[in-house]
């Protein structure tokens, strides 16, 4: 039995499925609610609130929040977009995940290569491979 594989979807160097971009992470910038991530109970989870901007700036701004990572989900579209706000950096590294499959069930230097062409944060940011599961580690240079 020979499978119907769209070799478009793989990558050639790893042959792994390259990563899908899902629904509501089309940009970094947007509406995000965020969590911190804690013990695999769900006892340590915490609710930081529902953000407008870059990940990656929300992400050191909610650094000093505890938790292993900080967890971000596409928050409901809202009709109007808040004057840009300054995030002041609280940590200089943070973990970061998703929700919605993205980035879960790849490769950790596939997730952070992704992840960082995504942000498209700049030469200040660099996006590791993290040691926490499913997550990339954002360090501010």
């Amino acid at each position: 039995m020979k499978l119907n594989i769209d070799k478009s979807l793989l990558d050639q160097k790893t042959m792994r499925k390259k990563p899908v971009v899902p629904t509501g992470f089309e940009s970094p910038v947007g509406w995000w609610s965020v969590t911190t991530e804690g013990d695999c109970e769900g006892r340590s989870t915490r609710q930081c609130g529902t953000h407008y901007g870059h990940v990656a700036e929300i992400a050191f701004s909610l650094a000093d929040q505890g938790g292993y990572t900080l967890y971000f989900i596409p928050a409901l579209e809202r009709d109007y977009v808040p004057p840009r706000v300054s995030y002041q950096a609280k940590g200089g590294e943070v973990h970061i995940t998703f929700c919605n499959g993205f980035m879960r069930g790849y490769d950790a230097d596939v997730r952070a290569t992704t992840v960082r062409k995504w942000l498209d944060a700049g030469e200040d940011i660099m996006v590791l491979k993290s040691n926490y599961y499913e997550a990339v580690l954002l360090r501010l240079l």
